[in-house]
Protein backbone atom coordinates (compact mmCIF):
# COMPACT_ATOMS: atom_id res chain seq x y z
CA UNK A 1 0.00 0.00 0.00
CA UNK A 2 1.50 3.31 -1.05
CA UNK A 3 1.38 6.33 1.11
CA UNK A 4 -0.47 8.47 -1.44
CA UNK A 5 -3.48 6.13 -1.33
CA UNK A 6 -4.39 7.24 2.21
CA UNK A 7 -7.46 9.33 2.74
CA UNK A 8 -7.44 9.69 6.53
CA UNK A 9 -10.16 12.02 7.86
CA UNK A 10 -10.38 13.39 11.38
CA UNK A 11 -12.84 15.77 12.94
CA UNK A 12 -11.83 15.30 16.53
CA UNK A 13 -10.59 18.19 18.70
CA UNK A 14 -6.87 18.42 19.20
CA UNK A 15 -5.75 16.98 22.54
CA UNK A 16 -4.07 19.35 24.96
CA UNK A 17 -0.35 18.89 25.73
CA UNK A 18 -1.27 17.78 29.25
CA UNK A 19 -3.51 15.02 27.89
CA UNK A 20 -0.81 13.76 25.56
CA UNK A 21 2.07 13.95 28.02
CA UNK A 22 0.01 12.07 30.59
CA UNK A 23 0.33 8.90 28.47
CA UNK A 24 3.95 9.22 27.33
CA UNK A 25 5.20 6.38 29.49
CA UNK A 26 7.87 5.06 27.10
CA UNK A 27 10.52 7.06 28.95
CA UNK A 28 12.76 9.79 27.69
CA UNK A 29 14.98 7.13 26.05
CA UNK A 30 13.00 7.51 22.86
CA UNK A 31 13.67 11.22 22.57
CA UNK A 32 17.22 10.55 21.41
CA UNK A 33 15.91 8.96 18.21
CA UNK A 34 13.75 11.80 16.91
CA UNK A 35 16.44 12.93 14.49
CA UNK A 36 17.14 9.54 13.00
CA UNK A 37 14.72 7.12 11.35
CA UNK A 38 14.92 3.28 11.46
CA UNK A 39 18.06 1.82 9.95
CA UNK A 40 17.04 0.27 6.58
CA UNK A 41 17.83 -3.28 5.67
CA UNK A 42 18.56 -4.63 9.16
CA UNK A 43 15.14 -5.94 10.08
CA UNK A 44 12.66 -7.84 7.93
CA UNK A 45 9.54 -8.11 10.08
CA UNK A 46 6.02 -7.48 8.77
CA UNK A 47 5.87 -3.69 8.77
CA UNK A 48 3.35 -1.37 7.11
CA UNK A 49 3.33 2.42 7.29
CA UNK A 50 0.08 4.24 8.04
CA UNK A 51 -0.13 8.01 7.58
CA UNK A 52 -1.84 9.80 10.47
CA UNK A 53 -2.68 13.46 10.05
CA UNK A 54 -4.03 13.53 13.61
CA UNK A 55 -4.43 11.25 16.61
CA UNK A 56 -7.59 10.84 18.63
CA UNK A 57 -7.08 10.92 22.39
CA UNK A 58 -10.06 10.17 24.59
CA UNK A 59 -10.06 11.88 27.96
CA UNK A 60 -12.69 12.29 30.66
CA UNK A 61 -13.34 15.82 31.84
CA UNK A 62 -13.99 15.97 35.56
CA UNK A 63 -15.98 18.95 36.78
CA UNK A 64 -15.85 19.68 40.48
CA UNK A 65 -18.20 22.01 42.26
CA UNK A 66 -16.71 24.34 44.81
CA UNK A 67 -18.21 26.41 47.54
CA UNK A 68 -18.21 30.13 46.69
CA UNK A 69 -19.96 32.32 49.27
CA UNK A 70 -20.66 34.89 46.55
CA UNK A 71 -22.83 32.48 44.60
CA UNK A 72 -24.85 30.60 47.18
CA UNK A 73 -28.24 29.14 46.24
CA UNK A 74 -31.23 31.04 47.59
CA UNK A 75 -33.85 29.65 49.97
CA UNK A 76 -37.28 29.78 48.34
CA UNK A 77 -39.93 29.19 50.95
CA UNK A 78 -43.31 27.81 50.04
CA UNK A 79 -44.82 29.69 52.97
CA UNK A 80 -45.50 33.43 53.35
CA UNK A 81 -43.18 34.03 56.32
CA UNK A 82 -39.65 32.96 55.43
CA UNK A 83 -38.01 35.47 53.12
CA UNK A 84 -35.71 34.42 50.34
CA UNK A 85 -32.41 33.84 52.16
CA UNK A 86 -29.07 32.18 51.38
CA UNK A 87 -28.48 28.74 52.85
CA UNK A 88 -25.29 29.97 54.50
CA UNK A 89 -26.51 33.27 55.96
CA UNK A 90 -24.05 35.19 58.22
CA UNK A 91 -26.09 37.59 60.39
CA UNK A 92 -23.24 40.12 60.71
CA UNK A 93 -21.03 40.29 57.64
CA UNK A 94 -18.48 42.56 59.32
CA UNK A 95 -17.82 40.11 62.17
CA UNK A 96 -16.40 36.95 60.66
CA UNK A 97 -13.70 34.52 61.68
CA UNK A 98 -10.61 35.17 59.60
CA UNK A 99 -8.95 32.49 57.50
CA UNK A 100 -5.40 31.48 58.26
CA UNK A 101 -3.37 31.31 55.06
CA UNK A 102 -0.57 28.80 54.45
CA UNK A 103 1.77 28.81 51.47
CA UNK A 104 2.01 25.28 50.05
CA UNK A 105 4.32 23.83 47.42
CA UNK A 106 1.71 22.06 45.29
CA UNK A 107 4.20 19.41 44.18
CA UNK A 108 5.55 18.54 47.64
CA UNK A 109 2.57 19.14 49.96
CA UNK A 110 3.34 19.30 53.66
CA UNK A 111 1.92 19.54 57.21
CA UNK A 112 0.52 22.85 58.51
CA UNK A 113 -0.60 23.76 62.04
CA UNK A 114 -3.53 26.06 62.86
CA UNK A 115 -3.54 28.28 65.96
CA UNK A 116 -5.76 25.78 67.83
CA UNK A 117 -3.18 23.03 67.37
CA UNK A 118 -5.11 21.39 64.53
CA UNK A 119 -3.03 20.01 61.68
CA UNK A 120 -3.64 19.87 57.94
CA UNK A 121 -1.63 17.25 56.07
CA UNK A 122 -1.48 17.90 52.32
CA UNK A 123 -0.14 15.06 50.14
CA UNK A 124 2.12 15.76 47.17
CA UNK A 125 0.49 16.84 43.88
CA UNK A 126 -2.98 16.97 45.46
CA UNK A 127 -4.60 19.81 43.49
CA UNK A 128 -6.03 20.43 40.03
CA UNK A 129 -7.59 23.50 38.49
CA UNK A 130 -11.16 23.64 37.18
CA UNK A 131 -10.05 22.34 33.80
CA UNK A 132 -8.63 19.25 35.50
CA UNK A 133 -5.00 20.26 34.97
CA UNK A 134 -2.41 19.42 37.66
CA UNK A 135 -1.33 22.47 39.66
CA UNK A 136 2.35 23.31 40.11
CA UNK A 137 4.12 26.06 42.01
CA UNK A 138 2.99 27.79 45.20
CA UNK A 139 -0.65 27.79 46.27
CA UNK A 140 -2.49 29.38 49.20
CA UNK A 141 -4.31 27.07 51.59
CA UNK A 142 -7.05 28.94 53.50
CA UNK A 143 -8.37 27.40 56.71
CA UNK A 144 -10.52 28.40 59.68
CA UNK A 145 -12.45 26.69 62.48
CA UNK A 146 -15.73 27.04 64.39
CA UNK A 147 -16.07 25.56 67.88
CA UNK A 148 -19.11 26.84 69.80
CA UNK A 149 -22.61 28.34 69.31
CA UNK A 150 -21.26 31.88 68.90
CA UNK A 151 -18.94 30.64 66.14
CA UNK A 152 -21.81 28.80 64.46
CA UNK A 153 -24.10 31.84 64.79
CA UNK A 154 -21.61 34.26 63.23
CA UNK A 155 -20.66 31.87 60.43
CA UNK A 156 -24.27 31.61 59.25
CA UNK A 157 -23.70 27.90 58.65
CA UNK A 158 -26.88 25.94 59.47
CA UNK A 159 -26.70 23.02 61.90
CA UNK A 160 -29.94 21.36 60.78
CA UNK A 161 -29.68 17.87 59.29
CA UNK A 162 -32.32 16.02 57.28
CA UNK A 163 -32.03 12.23 57.41
CA UNK A 164 -34.69 10.37 55.45
CA UNK A 165 -37.17 13.20 56.02
CA UNK A 166 -36.49 13.45 59.77
CA UNK A 167 -35.04 16.78 60.93
CA UNK A 168 -32.27 16.85 63.51
CA UNK A 169 -29.87 19.41 64.85
CA UNK A 170 -26.22 18.45 64.74
CA UNK A 171 -24.16 18.84 67.89
CA UNK A 172 -20.63 19.72 66.89
CA UNK A 173 -17.27 18.55 68.19
CA UNK A 174 -15.59 21.09 65.92
CA UNK A 175 -16.18 22.43 62.41
CA UNK A 176 -13.70 23.67 59.84
CA UNK A 177 -13.67 25.34 56.42
CA UNK A 178 -10.88 24.86 53.88
CA UNK A 179 -10.04 26.16 50.38
CA UNK A 180 -7.05 26.25 48.09
CA UNK A 181 -6.21 29.08 45.69
CA UNK A 182 -3.64 29.98 43.09
CA UNK A 183 -3.54 33.42 41.49
CA UNK A 184 -6.88 34.21 43.14
CA UNK A 185 -8.64 31.19 41.58
CA UNK A 186 -9.97 28.33 43.65
CA UNK A 187 -8.62 24.83 43.14
CA UNK A 188 -10.02 21.33 43.54
CA UNK A 189 -8.60 18.23 45.17
CA UNK A 190 -7.29 15.81 42.57
CA UNK A 191 -9.44 12.65 42.29
CA UNK A 192 -7.84 9.93 44.38
CA UNK A 193 -6.12 12.41 46.72
CA UNK A 194 -7.30 13.28 50.22
CA UNK A 195 -6.20 15.90 52.73
CA UNK A 196 -5.79 14.58 56.28
CA UNK A 197 -7.26 16.70 59.09
CA UNK A 198 -6.45 16.50 62.80
CA UNK A 199 -9.10 18.82 64.27
CA UNK A 200 -8.38 19.86 67.87
CA UNK A 201 -11.45 20.85 69.90
CA UNK A 202 -13.22 20.21 73.21
CA UNK A 203 -16.48 18.49 74.16
CA UNK A 204 -18.69 18.34 77.26
CA UNK A 205 -19.55 14.86 78.42
CA UNK A 206 -20.80 12.74 81.28
CA UNK A 207 -19.48 9.22 81.51
CA UNK A 208 -18.37 7.69 78.23
CA UNK A 209 -17.45 9.94 75.33
CA UNK A 210 -20.30 10.02 72.78
CA UNK A 211 -19.72 8.90 69.19
CA UNK A 212 -19.41 11.57 66.52
CA UNK A 213 -19.39 11.34 62.71
CA UNK A 214 -17.93 13.50 59.96
CA UNK A 215 -20.30 15.44 57.70
CA UNK A 216 -19.73 17.57 54.60
CA UNK A 217 -21.89 20.68 53.97
CA UNK A 218 -23.71 20.26 50.65
CA UNK A 219 -24.52 23.81 49.54
CA UNK A 220 -26.37 22.81 46.39
CA UNK A 221 -28.75 20.39 48.12
CA UNK A 222 -28.97 22.46 51.32
CA UNK A 223 -28.08 19.69 53.73
CA UNK A 224 -25.23 17.96 55.53
CA UNK A 225 -23.96 14.75 53.94
CA UNK A 226 -22.62 11.90 56.05
CA UNK A 227 -18.96 11.22 55.18
CA UNK A 228 -17.39 8.78 57.68
CA UNK A 229 -17.17 7.83 61.36
CA UNK A 230 -15.03 10.20 63.41
CA UNK A 231 -11.80 8.64 64.70
CA UNK A 232 -11.89 10.78 67.84
CA UNK A 233 -9.10 10.71 70.37
CA UNK A 234 -9.53 12.03 73.92
CA UNK A 235 -6.35 13.81 74.96
CA UNK A 236 -7.38 15.45 78.27
CA UNK A 237 -7.30 19.23 78.50
CA UNK A 238 -10.32 19.36 80.85
CA UNK A 239 -11.24 22.75 82.26
CA UNK A 240 -12.25 21.49 85.71
CA UNK A 241 -10.00 20.34 88.54
CA UNK A 242 -7.99 17.43 87.22
CA UNK A 243 -8.15 15.47 90.47
CA UNK A 244 -11.94 15.73 90.43
CA UNK A 245 -12.01 14.33 86.91
CA UNK A 246 -9.86 11.36 87.91
CA UNK A 247 -12.14 10.59 90.82
CA UNK A 248 -15.23 10.89 88.65
CA UNK A 249 -14.21 8.79 85.68
CA UNK A 250 -11.22 6.52 86.40
CA UNK A 251 -12.59 3.67 84.34
CA UNK A 252 -13.32 6.01 81.44
CA UNK A 253 -9.79 7.35 81.58
CA UNK A 254 -8.46 3.84 81.44
CA UNK A 255 -10.57 3.19 78.34
CA UNK A 256 -9.34 6.44 76.89
CA UNK A 257 -5.79 5.35 77.56
CA UNK A 258 -6.39 2.12 75.68
CA UNK A 259 -7.79 4.21 72.84
CA UNK A 260 -4.64 6.34 72.94
CA UNK A 261 -2.57 3.21 72.40
CA UNK A 262 -4.62 2.37 69.30
CA UNK A 263 -4.40 5.94 68.03
CA UNK A 264 -0.66 5.93 68.62
CA UNK A 265 -0.28 2.88 66.42
CA UNK A 266 -2.37 4.60 63.73
CA UNK A 267 -0.24 7.73 64.02
CA UNK A 268 2.92 5.65 63.77
CA UNK A 269 1.65 3.99 60.58
CA UNK A 270 0.54 7.36 59.20
CA UNK A 271 4.00 8.81 59.82
CA UNK A 272 5.59 5.87 58.07
CA UNK A 273 3.27 6.42 55.10
CA UNK A 274 4.07 10.13 55.12
CA UNK A 275 7.78 9.26 55.17
CA UNK A 276 7.34 7.24 51.99
CA UNK A 277 5.72 10.27 50.34
CA UNK A 278 8.28 12.69 51.73
CA UNK A 279 11.19 10.69 50.27
CA UNK A 280 9.75 9.27 47.04
CA UNK A 281 11.48 6.35 45.38
CA UNK A 282 13.32 7.13 42.13
CA UNK A 283 11.45 6.25 38.96
CA UNK A 284 12.40 2.95 37.34
CA UNK A 285 13.56 3.66 33.77
CA UNK A 286 11.36 2.16 31.07
CA UNK A 287 13.05 -0.74 29.38
CA UNK A 288 12.88 -0.53 25.56
CA UNK A 289 11.14 -3.33 23.75
CA UNK A 290 12.58 -5.02 20.70
CA UNK A 291 10.19 -5.67 17.82
CA UNK A 292 9.21 -9.28 17.16
CA UNK A 293 10.29 -10.29 13.65
CA UNK A 294 7.25 -12.54 13.31
CA UNK A 295 4.78 -10.04 14.68
CA UNK A 296 2.49 -7.54 12.97
CA UNK A 297 3.96 -4.05 13.18
CA UNK A 298 2.65 -0.65 12.07
CA UNK A 299 4.89 2.32 11.33
CA UNK A 300 2.65 5.34 11.99
CA UNK A 301 3.42 8.46 10.00
CA UNK A 302 2.48 11.17 12.51
CA UNK A 303 1.94 14.73 11.31
CA UNK A 304 4.35 16.66 13.54
CA UNK A 305 2.92 20.02 12.52
CA UNK A 306 -0.47 19.10 13.98
CA UNK A 307 0.88 17.12 16.93
CA UNK A 308 4.41 18.19 17.86
CA UNK A 309 4.07 16.54 21.31
CA UNK A 310 3.91 13.13 19.60
CA UNK A 311 7.21 13.67 17.78
CA UNK A 312 8.78 11.52 20.50
CA UNK A 313 7.17 8.56 18.71
CA UNK A 314 8.48 9.48 15.26
CA UNK A 315 10.95 6.60 14.99
CA UNK A 316 8.99 4.16 17.11
CA UNK A 317 7.03 1.32 15.57
CA UNK A 318 3.85 -0.17 16.97
CA UNK A 319 3.59 -3.91 17.43
CA UNK A 320 0.27 -5.72 17.68
CA UNK A 321 0.18 -7.42 21.11
CA UNK A 322 -3.43 -8.46 21.53
CA UNK A 323 -5.92 -9.34 18.82
CA UNK A 324 -9.55 -9.50 20.03
CA UNK A 325 -11.25 -12.86 19.57
CA UNK A 326 -13.92 -11.35 17.32
CA UNK A 327 -11.38 -9.56 15.08
CA UNK A 328 -10.13 -11.23 11.87
CA UNK A 329 -6.60 -9.79 11.66
CA UNK A 330 -4.26 -10.76 8.83
CA UNK A 331 -1.55 -9.22 6.68
CA UNK A 332 -4.09 -8.45 3.95
CA UNK A 333 -5.40 -5.67 6.16
CA UNK A 334 -2.21 -3.76 5.31
CA UNK A 335 -3.37 -3.48 1.70
CA UNK A 336 -6.80 -2.02 2.49
CA UNK A 337 -7.76 1.64 2.07
CA UNK A 338 -8.51 3.06 5.53
CA UNK A 339 -10.56 6.23 5.90
CA UNK A 340 -9.77 6.83 9.54
CA UNK A 341 -7.26 5.79 12.19
CA UNK A 342 -7.19 6.46 15.92
CA UNK A 343 -4.43 5.79 18.46
CA UNK A 344 -5.71 5.86 22.06
CA UNK A 345 -3.61 5.40 25.19
CA UNK A 346 -4.74 2.43 27.27
CA UNK A 347 -2.47 1.40 30.17
CA UNK A 348 1.01 0.06 30.95
CA UNK A 349 2.46 1.69 27.84
CA UNK A 350 -0.12 0.00 25.63
CA UNK A 351 -2.39 1.70 23.10
CA UNK A 352 -5.51 0.84 21.12
CA UNK A 353 -5.17 1.29 17.36
CA UNK A 354 -8.54 1.58 15.58
CA UNK A 355 -8.72 1.45 11.76
CA UNK A 356 -11.94 2.42 9.99
CA UNK A 357 -13.06 1.98 6.39
CA UNK A 358 -16.43 1.98 4.65
CA UNK A 359 -16.44 -1.80 4.97
CA UNK A 360 -15.24 -2.50 8.46
CA UNK A 361 -13.73 -1.27 11.71
CA UNK A 362 -10.90 -3.11 13.43
CA UNK A 363 -9.29 -2.38 16.80
CA UNK A 364 -6.08 -3.94 18.08
CA UNK A 365 -3.79 -3.32 21.04
CA UNK A 366 -0.30 -2.13 20.14
CA UNK A 367 2.85 -1.22 22.04
CA UNK A 368 5.84 0.91 20.99
CA UNK A 369 8.91 -1.06 19.85
CA UNK A 370 12.35 -0.36 18.37
CA UNK A 371 14.44 -2.12 15.75
CA UNK A 372 18.04 -2.46 14.70
CA UNK A 373 20.57 0.08 15.92
CA UNK A 374 17.77 2.13 17.49
CA UNK A 375 17.02 -0.74 19.84
CA UNK A 376 20.71 -1.37 20.62
CA UNK A 377 21.28 2.28 21.46
CA UNK A 378 18.13 2.43 23.59
CA UNK A 379 19.12 -0.77 25.41
CA UNK A 380 22.60 0.58 26.23
CA UNK A 381 21.16 3.85 27.51
CA UNK A 382 18.61 1.92 29.57
CA UNK A 383 21.41 -0.11 31.20
CA UNK A 384 23.21 3.11 32.15
CA UNK A 385 20.05 4.66 33.58
CA UNK A 386 19.17 1.48 35.45
CA UNK A 387 22.59 1.48 37.12
CA UNK A 388 22.01 5.08 38.26
CA UNK A 389 18.50 4.11 39.43
CA UNK A 390 19.92 1.31 41.61
CA UNK A 391 22.37 3.71 43.27
CA UNK A 392 19.65 6.33 43.93
CA UNK A 393 17.31 3.66 45.28
CA UNK A 394 19.96 2.39 47.72
CA UNK A 395 20.61 5.94 48.96
CA UNK A 396 16.89 6.58 49.34
CA UNK A 397 16.34 3.28 51.22
CA UNK A 398 19.13 4.13 53.67
CA UNK A 399 17.65 7.56 54.35
CA UNK A 400 14.15 6.14 54.87
CA UNK A 401 15.46 3.49 57.25
CA UNK A 402 17.30 6.11 59.32
CA UNK A 403 14.20 8.32 59.68
CA UNK A 404 12.00 5.29 60.32
CA UNK A 405 14.15 4.27 63.28
CA UNK A 406 13.92 7.83 64.65
CA UNK A 407 10.11 7.65 64.49
CA UNK A 408 10.12 4.24 66.19
CA UNK A 409 12.28 5.60 69.02
CA UNK A 410 9.96 8.59 69.52
CA UNK A 411 6.88 6.35 69.56
CA UNK A 412 8.53 3.97 72.01
CA UNK A 413 9.07 6.83 74.49
CA UNK A 414 5.40 7.83 74.24
CA UNK A 415 4.28 4.22 74.71
CA UNK A 416 6.40 3.97 77.85
CA UNK A 417 4.71 7.10 79.23
CA UNK A 418 1.26 5.64 78.47
CA UNK A 419 2.20 2.43 80.25
CA UNK A 420 3.22 4.41 83.34
CA UNK A 421 -0.09 6.35 83.29
CA UNK A 422 -2.00 3.09 82.92
CA UNK A 423 -0.38 1.62 86.02
CA UNK A 424 -1.16 4.80 88.00
CA UNK A 425 -4.83 4.69 86.95
CA UNK A 426 -5.13 1.04 87.88
CA UNK A 427 -3.70 1.88 91.30
CA UNK A 428 -6.22 4.73 91.80
CA UNK A 429 -9.13 2.52 90.74
CA UNK A 430 -8.10 -0.09 93.30
CA UNK A 431 -7.93 2.55 96.07
CA UNK A 432 -11.33 4.01 95.12
CA UNK A 433 -12.96 0.61 95.14
CA UNK A 434 -11.46 -0.09 98.53
CA UNK A 435 -12.70 3.24 99.95
CA UNK A 436 -16.25 2.78 98.55
CA UNK A 437 -16.12 6.12 96.69
CA UNK A 438 -15.74 4.61 93.25
CA UNK A 439 -18.95 6.16 91.87
CA UNK A 440 -18.95 9.30 94.03
CA UNK A 441 -18.59 11.82 91.22
CA UNK A 442 -19.70 9.71 88.25
CA UNK A 443 -22.15 12.36 87.00
CA UNK A 444 -19.63 15.21 86.92
CA UNK A 445 -19.75 17.01 83.57
CA UNK A 446 -16.27 17.06 82.09
CA UNK A 447 -14.86 19.16 79.31
CA UNK A 448 -12.38 17.09 77.38
CA UNK A 449 -9.88 18.05 74.76
CA UNK A 450 -10.26 15.81 71.71
CA UNK A 451 -8.71 15.34 68.28
CA UNK A 452 -10.99 14.37 65.39
CA UNK A 453 -9.04 12.57 62.67
CA UNK A 454 -10.50 12.35 59.16
CA UNK A 455 -9.72 12.98 55.52
CA UNK A 456 -11.45 15.26 53.00
CA UNK A 457 -11.54 15.00 49.22
CA UNK A 458 -13.28 18.33 48.53
CA UNK A 459 -12.88 21.92 49.52
CA UNK A 460 -15.62 23.44 51.71
CA UNK A 461 -17.10 23.05 55.20
CA UNK A 462 -16.65 19.84 57.22
CA UNK A 463 -18.07 19.11 60.68
CA UNK A 464 -17.50 16.53 63.42
CA UNK A 465 -21.12 16.03 64.57
CA UNK A 466 -23.71 13.79 66.08
CA UNK A 467 -27.47 14.06 65.40
CA UNK A 468 -29.31 15.12 68.55
CA UNK A 469 -32.24 13.08 69.88
CA UNK A 470 -35.77 14.48 69.69
CA UNK A 471 -36.46 16.99 72.47
CA UNK A 472 -39.29 16.55 74.97
CA UNK A 473 -42.09 18.51 73.37
CA UNK A 474 -43.02 21.14 70.79
CA UNK A 475 -44.25 24.61 71.70
CA UNK A 476 -45.43 27.52 69.54
CA UNK A 477 -43.87 30.94 70.18
CA UNK A 478 -44.66 34.41 68.95
CA UNK A 479 -41.72 36.79 69.35
CA UNK A 480 -42.43 40.45 70.12
CA UNK A 481 -40.58 43.55 71.37
CA UNK A 482 -41.59 45.53 74.47
CA UNK A 483 -44.11 47.49 72.39
CA UNK A 484 -45.81 44.25 71.36
CA UNK A 485 -44.68 44.42 67.73
CA UNK A 486 -43.97 41.03 66.23
CA UNK A 487 -40.60 40.09 64.82
CA UNK A 488 -41.19 38.79 61.30
CA UNK A 489 -38.67 37.51 58.77
CA UNK A 490 -35.77 37.79 61.21
CA UNK A 491 -33.12 35.08 61.51
CA UNK A 492 -33.47 33.80 65.09
CA UNK A 493 -31.29 31.41 67.06
CA UNK A 494 -32.20 28.93 69.79
CA UNK A 495 -29.96 26.70 71.87
CA UNK A 496 -29.78 24.33 74.80
CA UNK A 497 -26.76 25.54 76.79
CA UNK A 498 -25.69 22.00 77.63
CA UNK A 499 -25.29 21.17 73.92
CA UNK A 500 -22.76 22.48 71.43
CA UNK A 501 -25.14 23.54 68.68
CA UNK A 502 -27.54 26.29 67.68
CA UNK A 503 -30.85 26.03 65.85
CA UNK A 504 -31.55 28.74 63.27
CA UNK A 505 -35.05 29.61 62.10
CA UNK A 506 -36.76 32.56 60.43
CA UNK A 507 -39.44 34.26 62.52
CA UNK A 508 -43.09 34.28 61.55
CA UNK A 509 -46.36 34.94 63.34
CA UNK A 510 -46.04 31.52 64.95
CA UNK A 511 -42.77 29.63 65.48
CA UNK A 512 -42.61 26.00 66.58
CA UNK A 513 -39.63 25.01 68.69
CA UNK A 514 -38.76 21.61 70.16
CA UNK A 515 -37.01 21.71 73.51
CA UNK A 516 -36.25 19.94 76.77
CA UNK A 517 -37.77 21.68 79.81
CA UNK A 518 -35.01 20.41 82.08
CA UNK A 519 -32.26 22.30 80.25
CA UNK A 520 -31.23 25.94 80.14
CA UNK A 521 -32.31 27.57 76.88
CA UNK A 522 -31.37 30.81 75.18
CA UNK A 523 -33.08 32.52 72.24
CA UNK A 524 -31.93 35.59 70.35
CA UNK A 525 -32.21 37.43 67.05
CA UNK A 526 -30.60 40.34 65.22
CA UNK A 527 -32.92 43.31 64.77
CA UNK A 528 -33.17 45.34 61.59
CA UNK A 529 -30.86 48.01 63.08
CA UNK A 530 -28.17 45.49 64.05
CA UNK A 531 -29.01 45.09 67.75
CA UNK A 532 -29.33 41.82 69.66
CA UNK A 533 -32.74 40.94 71.10
CA UNK A 534 -32.61 38.09 73.63
CA UNK A 535 -34.85 35.84 75.72
CA UNK A 536 -32.75 34.41 78.54
CA UNK A 537 -32.70 31.05 80.38
CA UNK A 538 -34.25 32.45 83.55
CA UNK A 539 -37.24 33.68 81.52
CA UNK A 540 -37.70 30.25 79.95
CA UNK A 541 -37.81 28.74 83.45
CA UNK A 542 -40.86 30.91 84.27
CA UNK A 543 -42.91 29.54 81.35
CA UNK A 544 -45.77 27.19 82.13
CA UNK A 545 -46.19 24.06 80.07
CA UNK A 546 -48.79 24.97 77.43
CA UNK A 547 -48.93 24.74 73.64
CA UNK A 548 -48.24 28.43 72.85
CA UNK A 549 -46.42 31.42 74.32
CA UNK A 550 -45.69 35.04 73.46
CA UNK A 551 -42.07 35.87 74.25
CA UNK A 552 -41.12 39.48 74.89
CA UNK A 553 -37.57 39.92 73.69
CA UNK A 554 -35.09 42.17 75.52
CA UNK A 555 -33.31 44.46 73.05
CA UNK A 556 -29.75 45.16 74.15
CA UNK A 557 -28.96 48.79 73.39
CA UNK A 558 -25.32 48.25 72.51
CA UNK A 559 -23.44 48.65 69.25
CA UNK A 560 -21.98 45.32 68.18
CA UNK A 561 -18.38 45.73 67.07
CA UNK A 562 -16.75 42.40 67.81
CA UNK A 563 -17.28 38.77 68.65
CA UNK A 564 -16.48 39.60 72.29
CA UNK A 565 -19.48 41.97 72.38
CA UNK A 566 -21.76 39.12 71.32
CA UNK A 567 -20.32 36.70 73.87
CA UNK A 568 -20.82 39.29 76.60
CA UNK A 569 -24.46 39.95 75.67
CA UNK A 570 -25.34 36.26 75.38
CA UNK A 571 -23.19 35.20 78.35
CA UNK A 572 -21.66 32.46 76.19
Amino acid sequence: MKKDKYNIKFNQPEPTPEMVSKHKDFDSLLKSYNEKGPTPGVWSGRVRRIGLTSVITIAAALMLVYFNPDFLPQLRSSGPVVAERPYVDPPMETIQAKFASFEVDAYQGGTYEYESGSKIVVPPAAFIDFQGNPVVGTIQLEYREFHDPVDFFLSGIPMEYDSAGVRFNLESAGMMEIYAKQDGKRLNVKPGSEIAIQLVSAINTKGETPAFNIYKLDIENRNWVYWAPNRMEVVGGDDIDSSMQKLSEPELQLKSLESEFSQLLEEENARFEALELKIPAPLIPQQPRKANEKGFVFDLDINKDLYPDLAVYENVMWEVIDIPENAFFHKGLYEMHWDDAALNASSDNNYELTLTSTEQVISVMVTPVLTGSDYIKARDEFNQKYSVYQQEKAQRDNRVEKERKAIEAEMAAIKADLEARKKELEREIALLKKSGNFRALAETVMRKKVISRFTVDEMGVWNADRPLPIFQYNCNFTLVNREGQQYLDNAAYFLDKSLNTVHRFYTSSQNTIRFDERSNHLLWLVTSDGKIAVFRPEEFKKLERKPAHTLTMEVIDKTIESEEDIREILAL
